[in-house]
């Protein structure tokens, strides 16, 4: 048995303690570089600290303007209200200690110190190892994902800023582990919370509906009137969120003399007005020339999911009715183990989203919500380690290799820029 010292899970807390460090590092050195948005000097005091004034960036100054102020203006209606409510408790309690102890501080800077301390709080790490722990039931591959986990996307906004993705990501993985364990009602709960983060988490629904409802139909099982029942109810908690969110804005501007023109489309939604208006998002919208680095600059992301996706769906596809039938427990289909079944609702849900993300909207999201799919490390890990002796693949086991070593390198380098783009107010975000 090894020590506690050598285990897996120590070692991977250390190490996210390490990154996070390294993160906070650069993230200093590069506040001395120059600003290209000096908004952050009109709303903070000259002598904020340089940590605390390099938080407040790109969406969060509108996170930290509706924590402060609530929902004053149209457009602020495009972010959900999850982030802004830990900004404004955390703040309020971070400012009540600080009181205690004799120590000053603005509100704002109360704000977004709380924000960031409840975001950091949300480490996905262990989470990532245990996910995948139950997925693989191999250590060495949930070991492998949970390290590559910590060279995210966008380690700004997901190891220190108060931004919404280290929340949704931390009860995204929260509610698929309790899926896996057939723990349906916990894992809607979770969805629920999370959806309060982001619009996306009603996808998140599908979890629930694979294993209750869809896995038993692929078995030509009829399914009973109740689990139909539980099936909807079980997604109706976790869209609640988003219809009371859409309910609240109803309310409170179509029941006015002159009602904005979104109160007589169908369905009446605020949320999808103002991404259209103000955001620009819909079919295709950002399918323009001068958009092409942001393609760039996200492609890896795209590519590696896309072509995970690919490789299990293209071989899962056509006999899932027959490895369905045969699987029981911890059985797998085939002794690859990224062909496993459990991964299929991961592949699809990731699909899905990616898609909607490459069609309809910025496409360097992705970026910042690809932590929140665990397919994106599996596929990191599938293109390290997967070889050629249970089938023939166009790829030679060393260009696979290749593959891999390539995506490590790009997620060091490419997280190390973007923290510092971060940091000077540059793009992507």
């Amino acid at each position: 048995m090894p020590s506690s010292l050598t285990s897996p899970r120590t070692r991977l807390y250390l190490f996210s303690l390490v990154s996070r460090l390294l993160i906070l590092c650069l993230v200093y050195i590069s506040s001395f570089l120059p600003v290209f948005d000096s908004g952050a000097h009109a709303v903070l005091q000259p002598s904020t600290l340089r940590l605390t004034s390099a938080l407040l960036r790109w969406d969060v100054f509108h996170f930290s303007h509706i924590a402060n102020e609530g929902y004053v203006y149209e457009y602020e209606w495009a972010f959900f209200p999850g982030i802004a409510g830990v900004m404004r408790y955390a703040g309020q309690l971070l400012g009540l200690l600080k009181s205690g102890l004799g120590i000053g501080g603005s509100d704002m800077a109360n704000i977004l110190q709380g924000g960031a301390m409840a975001a950091m709080a949300c480490d996905s790490t262990m989470l990532l190892y245990d996910l995948s722990l139950e997925v693989f039931g191999s250590q060495r591959i949930a070991y492998l994902c949970a390290l590559l986990s910590l060279i995210p996307s966008s380690p700004a906004t997901l190891r220190y800023a108060p931004y919404t993705e280290p929340f949704f990501t931390y009860l995204s993985y929260k509610g698929m582990l309790a899926s896996l364990r057939s723990r349906y009602l916990h894992a809607a709960a979770f969805f629920a919370v999370a959806t309060t983060f982001r619009s996306n988490g009603v996808l998140l629904a599908g979890y629930i509906v694979w294993p209750v409802l869809v896995q038993p139909l692929l078995r030509h099982e009829r399914p009973r009137l109740g689990t139909l029942g539980y099936a909807a109810s079980l997604s109706l908690i976790v869209a609640s969120p988003l219809v009371l969110y859409q309910a609240s804005a109803y309310r409170l501007f179509c029941f006015s003399s002159s009602p904005p023109l979104w109160c007589s489309s169908f369905p009446p939604s605020i949320y999808a007005y103002v991404q259209a208006e103000y955001w620009d998002n819909g079919f295709l919208h950002y399918w323009h020339f001068s958009q092409v680095p942001n393609f760039l600059m996200a492609a890896p992301v795209y590519a590696i999911i896309f072509a995970f996706c690919w490789f299990h769906l293209s071989r899962r596809g056509p006999n899932i009715y027959e490895t369905l039938l045969r699987e029981t427990g911890a059985a797998k289909a085939s002794s690859d183990p990224f062909l496993n079944a459990k991964l299929t609702p991961f592949v699809i849900h990731s699909f899905v989203l990616t898609s909607t993300l490459l069609l309809a909207s910025h496409v360097q999201i992705i970026l910042r919500i690809a932590p929140s799919m665990p397919v994106v490390y599996w596929a990191a890990v599938w293109l390290l380690v997967r070889n050629n002796t249970s089938e023939k693949r166009p790829l030679s086991e060393q260009q696979v290799w290749n593959w891999g070593k390539m995506w490590v390198w790009w997620s060091v380098v490419w997280g190390a820029v973007s923290t510092v783009l971060w940091t000077t107010g540059l793009p992507p975000a």
